[in-house]
């Protein structure tokens, strides 16, 4: 993660976010994303580092990124884990009624 927050920080928060070996790339138009996966991808050939094709996705307009739903639409939480999380806080109103009752 350090190596890839190192080499990738030119790009970091200006169209790009790193999560270990993930990179997620966000543009505004396909011109633009281009542009931003070819910078990306020839700074990692500089560096001796390839992408696993396989493993990527590209040009997607809709992505769960660490558990978020990113699109162009904005961020938001994943609706399985806003289910939990509901649910979660549900269970502990409970719990603290039950602290208050006994």
């Amino acid at each position: 993660m350090i190596l890839m927050n190192h080499i990738l920080r030119a790009f970091i928060d200006k169209f790009i976010v790193v999560h270990f070996d993930d990179i997620l790339i966000y543009s505004k138009g396909l011109d633009e994303y281009i542009r931003h996966l070819r910078q990306v991808l020839d700074v990692l050939r500089n560096e001796s580092l390839y992408a696993n094709l396989k493993k990527y996705d590209f040009y997607m307009d809709k992505i769960v990124f660490l558990g978020d739903v990113v699109s162009v639409k904005g961020i938001k939480m994943d609706e399985v884990r806003l289910r939990l999380y509901k649910n979660d806080l549900h269970l502990n109103q409970l719990h603290k009624l039950e602290v208050f009752i006994v």
